[in-house]
């Protein structure tokens, strides 16, 4: 994954420096926890046979689940994954605030 260019990556974090009250150390975990998970992965656009990857975030409330997974999730586009799904939550509201979140933080985001 040396080769990869992280362009999904570096827009969230320049949108988290200007919109999170995450710190910088927080910052800096999440994008070397996720390069981690992401460098085990599969890689879509290898001659590798076909995969299904799943992953799943566990943690207490406010404990960074959507900042991780967003950011995993920038980093899998970047690698070129096509489809992502995500199961949050078995209440609407809970739904709804995820929705929303990784909407500002994948969509708006997105490198032009």
């Amino acid at each position: 994954m040396e080769s990869v260019t992280w362009n999904h990556t570096e827009a969230l974090r320049s949108f988290r420096d200007t919109n999170s009250n995450l710190s910088e150390n927080a910052k800096n975990n999440l994008e070397s926890i996720t390069h981690r998970i992401i460098s085990n992965s599969f890689n879509p656009n290898g001659n590798e046979p076909e995969y299904h990857w799943r992953g799943l975030v566990v943690g207490n409330v406010q404990s960074g689940k959507t900042a991780t997974y967003s950011t995993l999730i920038a980093r899998s586009l970047d690698i070129g994954y096509k489809l992502i799904i995500v199961l949050s939550g078995r209440l609407d509201s809970l739904r709804k605030q995820t929705s929303s979140r990784l909407h500002a933080e994948i969509v708006n985001s997105a490198p032009n």
